[in-house]
């Protein structure tokens, strides 16, 4: 049987103010585990980007490893 577009969705996701901070968008990614996604909406609720975990996760450790060495 061949897979449909449907057989790859998934509900596991975040939403994401446009205007949130960032690390708002971790600590939703951190409570849980089988999160696969975050989705940045704007004030309208209007899906606005897709950001894998992933890339969210790396661009904080990023800024933290600038915050901590930048300053020596």
């Amino acid at each position: 049987m061949k897979k449909t577009v449907e057989d790859l969705m998934t509900q596991k996701f975040v939403k994401i103010g446009e205007k949130d901070p960032l690390y708002e968008g971790v600590e939703k990614i951190a409570e849980n585990e089988e999160t696969l996604l975050a989705c940045t909406v704007n004030h309208e609720n209007r899906l606005k980007r897709i950001i894998t975990t992933e890339k969210l996760l790396k661009v904080v450790e990023v800024r933290e490893y600038r915050e901590k060495y930048a300053k020596d």
